[in-house]
C-alpha cells in the first residue's frame, strides 16, 4: 500500500479523523507506515483504542478500496488527499482538515477570495433575498461562492453563482 492509499483508507475508518491521523502519522512518519503496525503498537498511541487500531489493521474485512477507486473513477471524482502536492494550502491551515477531498469537476484556487453562504433548507423570503445579494455581489467582487448542497440557502447561492458566472464550490 503506498501513501495516497492509506489516506483513503485511513478516511474511510470510522473513528480516525484528523487529530488521530496526525498522532499516527508524528509516530510512523509516513501513512503507508501506519498499516504495518501492530495492533498493541497502534493502541499504545494517545488516542487510539485497541478497538480501533483493530479496525485499522483488519481494514479489508471492512472496506473496498478497490472499489472505492473505480467507484470515484466512474463518477468522474478525483480523490486529492491531504498529502497531495494538489490539497488546497488554506484548508491544510484549519483545526480539523478533511483526510480526502473528492472532487467532482475542478477545485478552483482557493487562496483567493470566496465566502461561505450556508443556511437554512427551509428559507425565509429575507433568507432567499439575502442569499442571493450576497452570492451575486461576490461574484461581482470576483469572489468565488462556497456552500453546501442542500436545498433552500445552499441552491440558492450555487443558482445565482452559476447564473452571474462565476465560481461556485459545492461541499458535501
Amino acid at each position: 500500500m503506498n501513501d495516497r492509499e492509506a489516506y483513503i483508507v485511513l478516511n474511510m475508518i470510522s473513528g480516525v479523523g484528523t487529530a488521530r491521523f496526525r498522532a499516527l502519522l508524528d509516530e510512523f512518519g509516513s501513512a503507508a507506515l501506519i498499516f504495518e503496525q501492530s495492533t498493541d503498537r497502534l493502541a499504545a498511541i494517545k488516542g487510539i483504542s485497541r478497538k480501533l487500531a483493530d479496525k485499522i489493521i483488519n481494514w479489508q474485512n471492512d472496506i473496498d478500496l478497490a472499489d472505492e477507486l473505480n467507484t470515484a473513477s466512474r463518477g468522474g471524482v478525483e480523490i486529492i488527499t491531504l498529502g497531495d502536492e494538489k490539497y488546497p494550502e488554506v484548508l491544510k491551515g484549519i483545526y480539523d482538515p478533511p483526510l480526502c477531498l473528492y472532487v467532482r469537476g475542478s477545485l478552483p484556487d482557493l487562496s483567493s477570495s470566496a465566502i461561505a453562504v450556508v443556511g437554512s433548507r427551509r428559507m425565509t423570503t429575507y433568507g432567499k433575498k439575502m442569499a442571493r445579494h450576497l452570492s451575486e455581489s461576490a461574484v461581482l467582487a470576483g469572489w468565488k461562492v462556497i456552500s453546501g448542497l442542500a436545498y433552500g440557502v445552499d441552491a440558492v447561492a450555487h443558482e445565482v453563482t452559476v447564473g452571474a458566472g462565476g465560481v461556485t464550490v459545492a461541499v458535501l
